[in-house]
């Protein structure tokens, strides 16, 4: 879980370990550290998790079905609104 949040921020971070306006090395970090982040998560979670997820996105894509989380939605549009209502509080 730690892991997989660290991942999720380092990627929708606006700061890079290098940055990316340095020629080759600045998308060299996005190619190594990503995939190798992918990778360890890959080696920690369970086979059982693993096989339980995978069948059910295999019967999505069969069924054509479009996942459905509103929960997820609402904690979005949430979040959105907390930005907003921070970002004018500061602004004021």
């Amino acid at each position: 879980m730690v892991i997989t949040t660290v991942m999720a921020a380092y990627v929708l971070s606006p700061v890079d370990l290098i940055p990316d306006f340095i020629p080759i090395l600045g998308i060299l970090d996005e190619l190594l550290i990503i995939p190798g982040l992918i990778m360890i998560v890959n080696l920690i979670t369970p086979q059982s998790v693993i096989k339980t997820y995978t069948t059910i996105a295999i019967r999505q894509l069969k069924a054509n079905a479009k996942p459905v989380y509103k929960q997820a939605l609402i904690i979005v549009i949430m979040s959105w609104i907390l930005i907003g209502i921070i970002v004018f509080a500061i602004w004021r």
